[in-house]
């Protein structure tokens, strides 16, 4: 769990060191389906600034279907 919240914060001061503006999501668990039907799920703790996006990133050519548990920072 330590490390998970030194992740978010390490990112969030990052983020703003880069210029950016504060996520507006928190990402708690990432669930990926390949396209074989096989099944992966994981807990995280990331910050996105667009779902999405994100979303799009992560499923590329491997996977089916990605599915997130996240949070509204707004």
């Amino acid at each position: 769990m330590e490390d998970e919240v030194k992740k978010v914060s390490s990112g969030v001061a990052l983020s703003k060191a880069l210029g950016g503006c504060p996520a507006k999501f928190r990402i708690r668990r990432i669930t990926r389906i390949d396209k074989e039907g096989h099944k992966d799920s994981k807990q995280v703790c990331i910050e996105v600034d667009d779902i999405e996006a994100f979303r799009k990133k992560m499923k590329g050519r491997k996977f089916a279907e990605v599915a997130f548990v996240y949070e509204n920072l707004e």
